[in-house]
């Protein structure tokens, strides 16, 4: 799980003082009050067609238009919505820059997130924490932003800052541990989640969210008992949390008690999961406890299970490789081999070319290429946002078409 910035809650701004109020504005506020973003919007714009400059207009279409993108399924138009609200709070800040605070800035850095302008995104971030030095979100969007471009060292500064500032904020130490985890450092992840747990009361929500991340936390740095110990407090906090009953089966499975293993994955097949993942996952480690039952048929038909529902998985696809040449299936674990190469490469390719555009996001072969491995991985959804905003981006690029029909293509298999 990663907080998105998008999710960052921005406090209403205040409209400006000492002016006098057309009736065209109190009627857009109203608008806004009323919970009618779009009439709101629509408003502004009116306002705004024939008085450009008008710094009440420009600030309550950019906060407008910023809460209505984050509601708004369809990313295209989300997209769209970011890019105005990012228009009028720029725009804005021309015409009126003493009207310049860190919300402001923390709402123009989500912004230029959203349409994948990760330096911008930092600059606005940074500029930020300037004008809230006691602002825990000021800082925490700054260690987002410094994270999306793989500045780890500089995001746990920030975040260290932010949990500063505001100790209890269950987000920010989500965030902070993940960070450690990055940097090879599970022991300070361990010991950020084991205070933070003991020393505040949480919903249960968040402490399983911290014990979930506390058992990857103990996985990383080869500590199976103590991850065992993490794992047990998910499921007993919630017995239906699925994600947890299959870790706990896969921690049981490290630790060589296959029996207790084998009822704890079927329990998590048993709870209603709608999350393809997790249910390739579940259908893995059934397999995988099966191979060691060698009861291989039986293996095979849970890896093939898995495969559909995530088909891309390098361990089901090397665990249905070995249970194969088991039954004497050579050609096909040959096949199925292959097949593993091919999307081992693509997940190398697209890591590569990620941290190449973080650095360079002019770099247009970069991004193609990134497009290209996430097609290959059939991941049509995250493909189909980078070909969005590459058009908005680069709409001249030559490249475009062939993306396009190969996008097409995927979606039709």
């Amino acid at each position: 799980m990663h907080l998105l910035a998008s999710l960052l809650t921005i406090t209403v701004i205040p409209g400006p003082t000492n002016q006098v109020q057309d009736p065209a504005i109190v009627a857009a506020e109203a608008s806004f009050q009323a919970g009618d973003l779009a009439g709101a919007a629509k408003q502004c714009r009116a306002i705004l067609s024939g008085q450009p400059d008008r710094a009440d207009a420009l600030h309550l279409l950019g906060k407008v238009t910023f809460i209505a993108a984050k509601s708004i399924g369809e990313f295209s138009k989300s997209l769209q919505a970011y890019g105005e609200s990012e228009w009028a709070f720029r725009r804005l800040l021309q015409i009126a820059p003493q009207r310049d605070e860190t919300r402001i800035e923390q709402t123009l850095a989500v912004c230029a997130q959203q349409r994948g302008a990760s330096l911008q995104a930092m600059t606005y971030a940074k500029r930020a924490t300037i004008l809230g030095p006691r602002n825990s979100n000021a800082f925490r969007l700054l260690g987002e932003c410094s994270s999306d471009l793989g500045q780890t060292a500089e995001a746990i500064e920030a975040l260290l800052t932010s949990l500063e500032i505001d100790p209890t904020n269950v987000d920010v130490v989500w965030l902070l541990a993940n960070e450690y985890n990055e940097a090879k450092k599970p022991h300070m992840a361990i010991a950020l989640i084991s205070k933070t747990l003991a020393n505040y009361s949480l919903d249960s929500k968040s402490s399983t969210t911290l014990y979930q991340l506390l058992y990857d936390s103990h996985l990383a740095s080869n500590d199976s008992i103590s991850a065992l110990s993490a794992i047990e407090n998910v499921v007993r906090i919630d017995a239906k949390n699925a994600r947890g009953a299959i870790e706990y089966a896969s921690s049981l499975y490290r630790l060589s008690r296959f029996e207790e293993a084998r009822k704890a994955a079927l329990h998590a097949r048993s709870l209603q999961v709608m999350d393809s993942t997790l249910l390739a996952i579940i259908a893995l480690k059934l397999g995988q406890l099966l191979m060691h039952e060698q009861k291989y048929p039986e293996a095979i038909a849970e890896f093939r299970i898995s495969l559909q529902e995530d088909p891309t998985d390098l361990s089901a696809l090397q665990s249905l490789a070995g249970a194969l040449r088991r039954v004497g299936e050579e050609e096909q674990a040959r096949s199925i081999l292959k097949h593993y190469r091919q999307v081992r490469a693509a997940r190398e390719n697209l890591e590569k070319n990620r941290i190449l555009y973080r650095s360079q996001p002019q770099n247009q072969s970069a991004q193609e290429k990134i497009i290209r491995a996430l097609i290959t991985l059939g991941r049509l959804d995250e493909a189909g946002k980078q070909l969005e905003l590459r058009q908005r981006k680069f709409p001249d690029n030559p490249s475009q078409s062939e993306l396009i029909r190969l996008m097409a293509e995927s979606k039709s298999k």
